[in-house]
């Protein structure tokens, strides 16, 4: 058990020191989605870090206050990428989680219930998380009172925000717009379009001008230009829209493209996610030949379906269920969530370290078993 325990150890080590070198490589690539031009959230996003760092924050946007903070820190000393620290956050949940497993304490909740809150200061949707984590504490824990309490913990941890906003408003809200809305809606639009066409439509979408003219120069894209003018209307809209209207617009865009919409976001969204995108900066890509980023892929992929093997089995043994259950919990929601409302692998980021340490184990028990086979067949 030391053995394995030091294994785990060197796997989570290695874990965090590929990611953190990772944004380091990326740090300052032009072509990373923090570096990619003048348009776009980055740049909203990197604005609001030197609100941050000059002191001059005045919090009229739709972020949550935490990710401008984390977004300066990471410029000082990773660069623009934003992700890092949500993967801090989930990294801990799942070891605090596991701790608490062998000794359920409401001291232990709390704490889980806190990086929860903290996850969602970062990025709203994590707050999700509060539901599965609280599902799994009261299956390890036995007891309706220690999910009570997580729940409670990330509730009273964001209710000043919450309040602020109501004293700001007038209304108690996360957002003083609500992204929610325009997310679920454009999901939708994931794939339908060929690669040139869509090309042309974020141009379009991009480009400055009134919302009326770049309606009308989408009416003439692609091979479906009725659909061109339809995604126009609804990229160039109102960003807040009532929740009821979302979903009856989201509904006939699904109704207009039913079987690509099913295969495009039950079948290929998953993978996509997880392994579309080459870990590599935009100056290096020439060099890369289409094999290796195929084999890229591939290997992302593969490491992804170890580490879901290596939490499968820790399912098993009581011991290791909270272990197991966390990591599950986070891959099903970050998938189901961005599956939902935006297909972009970079989401998927903050779950590296943990997929590196589950994918690491799993390698390294079965060398170790290989090598215990190998050496009972020698002695015998």
């Amino acid at each position: 058990m030391a053995r394995r325990g030091r294994l785990v150890a060197a796997c989570a080590v290695l874990a965090f020191a590929q990611t953190m070198a990772y944004y380091v490589y990326l740090r300052d690539d032009p072509g990373n989605y923090n570096g990619a031009g003048a348009q776009g959230d980055q740049v909203a996003y990197i604005a609001l870090a030197q609100q941050v760092l000059n002191g001059t924050w005045d919090g009229a946007v739709h972020y949550m206050p935490g990710l401008p903070a984390v977004i300066a820190l990471s410029q000082l000393i990773f660069g623009a990428l934003t992700e890092f620290l949500t993967g801090v956050v989930l990294f801990a949940l799942v070891a605090v989680t596991f701790v608490w497993s062998k000794r359920p304490t409401l001291r232990g909740a709390v704490g889980a219930g806190l990086l929860i809150a903290l996850a969602g200061y970062l990025r709203s949707e994590y707050l999700g998380l509060a539901v599965l984590f609280a599902l799994i504490v009261g299956l390890i824990g036995r007891s309706w009172r220690i999910p009570t309490v997580l729940v409670a913990t990330v509730v009273a941890a964001m209710a000043p925000w919450v309040v602020r906003y109501a004293v700001v408003t007038g209304q108690p809200a996360l957002y003083n717009e609500s992204p929610l809305s325009n997310l679920v809606l454009m999901g939708t639009w994931f794939r339908v379009f060929d690669e040139q066409t869509f090309a042309q439509l974020q141009q379009i979408e991009t480009a400055p001008g009134p919302r009326e003219q770049a309606i009308e120069r989408a009416s003439s894209v692609g091979p479906r230009p009725e659909l061109s003018r339809r995604y126009m209307e609804q990229a160039r809209g109102p960003y807040e829209r009532p929740l009821g209207e979302t979903l009856q617009l989201a509904a006939d865009n699904i109704r207009i493209n039913l079987r690509q919409y099913l295969t495009n976001h039950l079948l290929l969204a998953p993978v996509l996610i997880w392994a579309g995108h080459t870990p590599i900066r935009q100056v290096d890509a020439p060099a890369l030949p289409s094999s290796a980023r195929y084999a890229i892929w591939a290997a992302e992929f593969a490491l992804l379906l170890l580490a879901v093997w290596q939490s499968a089995l820790a399912l098993r043994d009581r011991r290791t269920q909270a272990l197991g259950l966390s990591f599950l919990a986070i891959v099903l929601f970050i998938t189901g969530v961005h599956i939902l409302i935006a297909v972009d692998e970079r989401f998927t980021t903050p779950a590296l370290p943990l997929i590196g340490l589950f994918a690491g184990a799993r390698l390294g028990l079965l060398v170790r078993a290989r090598r215990s086979r190998l050496a009972v067949g020698y002695a015998a």
